[in-house]
């Protein structure tokens, strides 16, 4: 492709949410107001009332498509267990939401030659960042610009490494041509993460020789500003990427009004902006005090857990999640002397130890330091009898396979 081409035609902005439409309404104002260029914006929502929501707050998309094509409640079961019906459920709802904001993008405008998706409130602060994203993806012949931790990136739930679900450019010729996104989630394994759905997507479909990864994340910063620490801080509760002005903020982790008194402080920090919508959401949400009080609520929580005997740095500033230990975790003496010695002792004795030995050490072993430790490993066999018998028909579209049947042969399938 001739790499001037891209900005003769348009592009596009694939959005998928489930509520947060008062991020949406700011998102859409910031390209119809402020971006010079005209962008096709296509939104899935899973919310049954998306539509009517949308339409009420007079945000203008191009074209709409009803997602929530999965059953999920959060108050499904969740196991512990390496399947749960909760967890792949909602995974694979959002993983649907995407492939279905994307293929509108495709489908409904011949000249909308490269697309970004993002959830609502995952917002490119640039007009002329994604231009220059867009054109550097193209000059390195790649038809991919993807985000994330990159393809060394191991862990239990993200075995073949981690692509995040924002902020990732595709071409639409090369989409349509490889159906990238005419896919079924739940041959993803949603059991794992909607990053490791992703890598095996993107791998199998797209090939890494069309893949740029153009930020493997080390530079983001926090909410905060400052440095993330990865593993434990990444996306959430926030970043803010200042190589290509991507930010992220998800205001359902911070207390309060919080989260969006943060996003508030970027847009005015970092754009002159003329949108009704976006001016009025700054003048509502801005405060001078708001990193101020929401490092008083992480000093508070990170008071109560050291207390109980977790270690913090591990929580990853995630404050939701940081809430639910205190509220499901005792707060006995003995409790957090028991949980200080497993956690952050035994455990991390036993790890630096192993992390010591070389690997040939294990090789006729086949590395148990890698085999054992897996909180999710499995005789085979098992993870088919997991989905099997976790999953409800009743909860996926027709069109979406059970995978899990009859994949082992015919043992697999009786009850």
């Amino acid at each position: 492709m001739n790499i001037t081409r891209y900005a003769q035609l348009m592009k596009g902005i694939a959005i998928s949410l489930y509520d947060k439409f008062d991020e949406l309404a700011v998102f859409v104002d910031m390209i119809r107001s402020d971006w010079e260029d005209e962008y096709f914006v296509s939104v899935c929502c899973a919310h049954p009332d998306g539509e009517a929501a949308i339409a009420e707050r007079g945000i203008t998309v191009d074209c709409y498509v009803q997602g929530g094509r999965v059953h999920f409640t959060p108050d499904m079961p969740s196991e512990n267990s390496a399947v749960s019906r909760k967890g792949v459920n909602r995974t694979a709802r959002i993983l649907d939401s995407m492939f279905l904001a994307c293929q509108a993008a495709l489908s409904e405008r011949d000249d909308v030659e490269t697309v970004m998706h993002c959830h609502a409130d995952a917002w490119p602060l640039s007009e002329q960042k994604l231009e220059e994203l867009i054109e550097e993806m193209y000059a390195r012949d790649r038809r991919l610009a993807i985000r994330g931790l990159g393809l060394e990136w191991r862990e239990p739930n993200n075995p073949l490494g981690v692509v995040m679900d924002q902020f990732f450019i595709f071409d639409s010729e090369f989409a349509e041509e490889r159906s990238l996104f005419d896919a079924d989630p739940l041959t993803l394994l949603p059991h794992k993460s909607i990053h490791n759905a992703l890598s095996i997507l993107l791998l199998g479909r797209a090939g890494l020789d069309n893949i740029w990864y153009y930020s493997l994340m080390k530079d983001d910063l926090q909410w905060d500003g400052t440095p993330v620490e990865l593993p434990y801080i990444g996306v959430r509760p926030g970043i803010y990427n200042p190589e290509w002005e991507l930010l992220h903020i998800a205001t359902d982790e911070f207390p309060d009004d919080l989260g969006k008194s943060v996003q508030a402080h970027y847009l005015e920090t970092r754009g002159n902006w003329t949108g009704e919508t976006v001016t009025s959401y700054i003048e509502e949400h801005h405060r001078e005090d708001t990193f101020e009080r929401v490092l008083q609520h992480e000093e508070r929580l990170n008071d109560i857990l050291k207390r109980r005997g977790f270690d913090i740095k591990k929580q990853g500033r995630k404050f939701s999640q940081m809430q639910a230990l205190i509220e499901e975790s005792s707060d006995s003496p003995l409790a957090a002397a028991k949980r200080f010695l497993k956690q952050r002792v035994a455990k991390e004795l036993l790890f630096r130890f192993l992390s010591a030995i070389p690997a040939e050490r294990f090789s006729h072993l086949g590395d148990p330091r890698t085999r054992k430790f897996y909180h999710d490993a499995e005789w085979p066999g098992s993870l088919v009898d997991a989905y099997r018998t976790t999953l409800d028909r009743e909860d996926f579209p027709d069109d979406m396979t059970f995978w899990f049947e009859g994949c082992y042969g015919t043992g697999d399938q009786e009850e």
